[in-house]
């Protein structure tokens, strides 16, 4: 059996999805098995299995999962503010409930259910507002 390039394409994922994966085997009718006797079980031959290990199809090592983020920190509004022109960039990595929480600190009422961006932007707005007021 030979190592085609859906085959081989299909490996790849699979060894990125999971470091612990060293060896993949397939059977002809492409399903893909991390044991040879789960394998074996599912053709009657030996010869219609390939073994595909880890390093035949990736050349880079698997990327760590380990890495830890750190935790969210709630910024003083003097703080948001501070940020200057950097304000709407940071605003707008803020996950969803990042937003809420920033929404709630500058007391800005947020209806229904609108989308991050949304939410991003009124309080860029509202940050901005606030400032152009206290000059």
């Amino acid at each position: 059996m030979n190592l085609k390039q859906d085959i081989k394409d299909t490996a790849k994922q699979l060894f990125e999805g999971n470091e612990t994966i060293k060896v993949l085997v397939v059977n002809k009718k492409g399903e893909f098995f991390t044991s040879m006797n789960m394998a074996r079980n599912s053709v009657k031959t030996e010869k219609d299995l390939l073994e595909i290990p880890r390093s035949s199809v990736l050349t880079a090592p698997a990327p760590k999962g380990d890495k830890k983020k750190e935790p969210f920190v709630l910024p003083t509004v003097e703080e948001l503010k501070a940020k200057g022109d950097k304000l709407p960039a940071y605003v707008k990595a803020l996950n969803r409930e990042q937003l809420f929480q920033i929404a709630e600190l500058i007391e800005l009422t947020v209806k229904g259910n609108p989308k991050n961006v949304e939410i991003a932007d009124s309080i860029v707005e509202e940050l901005t507002k606030a400032e152009e007021k206290s000059e």
